[in-house]
This record gives C-alpha cells, structure tokens and sequence, in this order.
C-alpha cells in the first residue's frame, strides 16, 4: 500500500509538470520589482532551506526599477532555481543571489549561485531540453519550463558550472521602464 501511495503521488508530480510544460502561457506582464519577486520566492522557501541547513544570502541592488514581468511565472522561475541549488548542495551550503542593472545594455541581471555538486561539462547544453534530467525523481521539466517563461519575457538565462565546486545561473531580463508602457497596462487593469 506504502509503494502505491509513494507511486501515484509520483505520478501526481510528472503530469502536473507535463500539464505546465504544455500550457504555453503568455505572460500577464505588471510593473513589478524583480528584488521583491526574489524576497518572496526566499521566504517562501524559507523552511526547506531551514530543513537542508543552506545559508541563503543576498545582495540585491536598490537601483532596480519596477519593470513589466509576469510576477507568478517569474516566481515560479527562481523556485526551480533555488530548489534545484538546493538539491546540488544536499546538506550545509550557500546560496547567494545578486541582482544588478546594466543600464547600457538595458538588462536586468540576477546570479543564483550555489556550492553544490556542480554540473557534469556534458550535460551542461541539455540542461534546458524537455525530459532531460540526472535526477532520479526528476522529470526533466523545471528547467524547461523556466528557459520558456524567461524567453518570453525576452530574457536569457545561462549557467556556468564547475563539478564539486557549485554552478552559477545567470538570468538577464530587459529593463523595461517605458512609463506609457506602464500607464496603458495600469488602464488595462
């Protein structure tokens, strides 16, 4: 009986990623500050970085201005992000996050990195392919699912990685502060 608890809820997890992946969602962009995108998503984690002893630091710019996101997909982006950063360290690590703007380049920059186990060199360039996983449990959808919502947002993500030293992903998303932008979404609301 333990077994086909244990299984179905497994099941529960694959097609509810499988019914994320598949939803293509344009996003409901708001003027939304990133930093309090990122405050949320760590406190909201608070308790599983608790539970796998994971010191969680920030340094997040006061220079970043509200700019049009969709604040439930980009949530769910630094979700998989932070969860993944906490299976790679296991047990007692560090996760520090920084956000930055590029002013010239118009991009707003935010670096997850952790001390964990690091990603094999080969699998880096799949890491963001639907059902590529090394996970035992994983489904090979959260990573995917986060490289869609931040290419339609018009962003980029990249990470680089050393093997038992940790990896850093690296997400830019443009600078959008073009108040008219701003005036016709608030007229929309």
């Amino acid at each position: 009986m333990e077994i086909i608890i244990h299984e179905t809820l497994r099941c529960k997890t694959i097609i509810s990623d499988l019914l994320e992946f598949s939803r293509e969602k344009e996003p409901q962009k708001t003027p939304t500050n990133i930093n309090t995108v990122i405050r949320k998503t760590i406190n909201m984690l608070q308790n599983e970085f608790s539970l796998e002893h994971i010191n969680v630091t920030t340094d997040l710019s006061d220079e970043i201005p509200d700019t049009l996101l969709d604040q439930n997909q980009m949530q769910q982006v630094f979700i998989n992000l932070m969860l993944n950063a906490v299976e790679a360290i296991r047990d007692k690590g560090a996760i520090n996050i920084i956000s930055r703007i590029d002013r010239d380049r118009k991009k707003i920059k935010i670096e997850i990195t952790d001390d964990g186990c690091g990603i094999d060199p080969d699998h880096v360039g799949k890491l963001f392919e639907p059902f590529f996983t090394t996970k035992p449990k994983g489904t090979g959808l959260g990573l995917a699912v986060t490289y869609r919502i931040i290419r339609n947002h018009k962003g980029d993500i990249r990470v680089s990685s050393i093997p038992g030293k940790g990896s850093t992903f690296t997400v830019e998303m443009p600078l959008n502060t073009d108040t008219t932008l701003f005036e016709n979404q608030r007229a929309a609301l």
